[in-house]
């Protein structure tokens, strides 16, 4: 709801309060057009991430924010993956001596 809002307000609308219990929209007369890169989806990141893990590969995620998956990647990390970031984007290398999966 939230990357929604800021696109929309980008175009023009009024929105207040995305992402709390009261959201206030002013009615504008128009919007216009904008390009607008949504947030990476961080269930799709973590799945790649953890697909590394299991096959013991090596994946770069493009455009991946770190600090939206402090969760996933310090557990993963305790599972003996690498993850650091890299230029436009993040490193993941699953662990190459046994892994906790398997």
């Amino acid at each position: 709801m939230i990357e929604l809002a800021r696109a929309l307000n980008l175009m023009g609308a009024r929105i207040q309060g995305a992402g709390t219990d009261i959201i206030t929209v002013d009615g504008v007369e128009e919007l216009h057009p904008v390009e607008y890169t949504i947030m990476p989806d961080r269930i799709e990141a973590g799945t790649f991430m953890v697909a590394a893990g299991i096959t013991q590969g090596n994946v770069k995620l493009l455009n991946c924010n770190l600090s939206h998956m402090e969760a996933v990647t310090a557990k993963l990390k305790e599972a003996g993956l690498e993850i650091f970031p890299e230029a436009g984007g993040v490193k993941v290398i699953g662990p190459v001596t046994s892994s906790p999966w398997m």
